[in-house]
């Protein structure tokens, strides 16, 4: 339905993969690192986040506030073996950068 895509609109993603590792780039404006969740679970890296928005006005007579909320979740599965040490994460200027490093090969 609609509300899935305006919420995962929220948070693009790129994705860049070679023989070593994985590089997601996920748009997150507005949003502190403590807004972001990283989980890995099942082979499978979890991006999600929420976000309340709330702006006061005043005039004279009167004052009202206006709050607005956003929220996504974005999964991607993972080659067999990553484990959590293979995941860095990194919050910079609206954009979270995580690197996954795949596992050698056997």
């Amino acid at each position: 339905g609609n509300a899935s895509k305006s919420e995962n609109a929220l948070a693009r993603l790129d994705v860049h993969e070679d023989e070593k590792k994985i590089v997601v780039h996920c748009e997150v404006p507005g949003m502190d690192k403590e807004d972001v969740h990283v989980d890995l679970e099942d082979n499978t890296l979890t991006i999600s986040g929420k976000k309340e928005n709330r702006v006061e006005k005043r005039d004279d007579t009167h004052s009202y506030f206006e709050r607005s909320y956003g929220s996504f979740k974005r999964s991607l599965a993972l080659p067999e073996g990553v484990t959590e040490k293979d995941i860095k994460g990194e919050l910079k200027d609206g954009v979270l950068v995580v690197n996954v490093t795949k596992p050698e090969p056997p």
